[in-house]
């Protein structure tokens, strides 16, 4: 079996400038500048409801994350850092989120993201037992732990 190539570069003519492409680790999207920019300052200022946070812990077990963003799209480095906090303070395993980065037509290589209908990035799909859960797109209406609650509370 070939290895995943992971947190590839490729220049993309559409932004006119270099974006990570398919599917990347965490440590790859916080290496990649326009993303660890945002990162490095949004993520320390952000503190997610504890209330929130506690009302999540029993209803996150076995819930997959997929999270579809762009290197070069604002929402995508605005709201991830939020997230990930959040993810953070839930103590997600990373092996539980999946990053796709997509280029500036929204793909991100062969079969990885057809399925997923995606039109707005970024993308945060909640997954359990391989059914969808639901999704926050672009932005969260209220706030990344309380969307989630009320991704995790609908039956």
């Amino acid at each position: 079996m070939a290895s995943k190539r992971l947190n590839m570069v490729l220049e993309d003519p559409l932004k006119g400038r270099a974006v990570l492409i398919s599917e990347c680790t965490r440590d790859g999207l916080l290496s990649f500048p326009e993303i660890r920019d945002s990162y490095l300052q949004l993520y320390p200022a952000y503190t997610p409801d504890r209330v929130v946070t506690d009302m999540i812990k029993p209803l996150i077990c076995g819930v997959r994350t997929i999270a579809v963003l762009g290197t070069w799209c604002g929402d995508s480095k605005l709201n991830l850092p939020g997230l990930l906090k959040v993810f953070d303070v839930l103590k997600i395993p990373e092996n539980d989120i999946r990053f796709l980065c997509v280029d500036g037509r929204k793909t991100a290589g062969p079969g990885l993201i057809d399925h997923l209908n995606i039109e707005f990035v970024p993308t945060f799909i909640f997954f359990r037992h391989n059914r969808e859960l639901g999704r926050i797109i672009e932005r969260p209406l209220i706030s990344p732990e309380e969307d989630l609650l009320m991704i995790l509370n609908i039956k």
